[in-house]
């Protein structure tokens, strides 16, 4: 098994290898197509944390900190009183760890309460639901690691926001 991550040929068609320290490298003709990159993709509709782009949903944003072809990591702000649908995934297992905020977790027949630093596993094709209880933005960094980590890969169940 090759475990350069500059070297495309063990990922899938259409996805991205994890950045080595070549892409450290920036030339200043980059850095303006980047900038106007990032400018057009807030005008569409996503805003930029950090440096990285927002995908808002009606429950908060979500912040993609790095895209393979075989794991995504995230950084997930929920807003107090919103929740995410109760779904499933087939090809990824997630793991969240909890940085700020209350969390109640729905994994499959179970609820759990979880505080800034406590962490938990969602097997592939388990269901579960990510709340916010609390009265402040909860933030989490979820890992998903597995086959296929798109955004489709998600069957949904009950959704506050009409999107089953």
């Amino acid at each position: 098994m090759n475990t350069n991550p500059s070297n495309m040929d063990d990922c899938p068609s259409g996805t991205t290898p994890p950045l080595g320290d070549a892409a450290q490298h920036v030339t200043p003709q980059d850095a303006a197509r980047q900038d106007a990159m990032i400018a057009a993709t807030d005008n569409a509709g996503t805003g930029v944390v950090g440096g990285a782009a927002a995908h808002h949903r009606p429950w908060g944003y979500f912040l993609v900190l790095e895209d393979a072809c075989n794991h995504k990591i995230k950084r997930i702000v929920v807003r107090p009183g919103k929740r995410l649908s109760l779904q499933r995934h087939k090809y990824r297992w997630e793991h969240w760890v909890v940085l700020a905020g209350s969390a109640l977790v729905t994994l499959g027949e179970e609820t759990l309460h979880l505080a800034p630093g406590e962490t938990i596993d969602i097997p592939a094709g388990q269901t579960h639901r990510l709340e916010n209880t609390g009265a402040v933005d909860m933030e989490l960094v979820e890992v998903q690691r597995g086959e296929y980590c798109g955004e489709d890969d998600i069957e949904r169940f009950e959704d506050d926001f009409g999107r089953c």
